[in-house]
């Protein structure tokens, strides 16, 4: 019985963490958007002004998963977050209205 419980734990944790998780870096990226004012196409930032960029293979290493990466390429396959010609990029927010991560729902 012991070893089903343990069992059943490892599962939920494996299935519902990664998804907390990511759910917890699209808020956080949202925030970083807004708090350097990269809400259109003329202040939009590229991700190293973000600091949003891919961890080095060290970095991965030594430290817990960054789950922003992700949240920003999951962002702009929805239309939340667009780029520009020169690979710089903004956050819609009339897209992210009516979406689970509009702060105002």
């Amino acid at each position: 019985m012991e070893i089903v419980l343990l069992i059943i734990l490892f599962l939920v944790v494996i299935v519902f963490l990664p998804m907390l998780l990511n759910k917890r870096a699209v808020i956080q990226v949202i925030k970083i958007f807004k708090e350097h004012g990269a809400l259109d196409a003329e202040s939009a930032k590229t991700l190293v002004e973000l600091k949003l960029t891919k961890p080095t293979f060290k970095d991965r290493m030594m430290r817990f998963r960054d789950y922003k990466p992700a949240a920003v390429e999951s962002l702009i396959q929805v239309g939340v977050v667009q780029g520009t010609e020169d690979g710089r990029l903004f956050l819609l927010e009339e897209r992210l209205k009516g979406t689970k991560f509009d702060p105002n729902a």
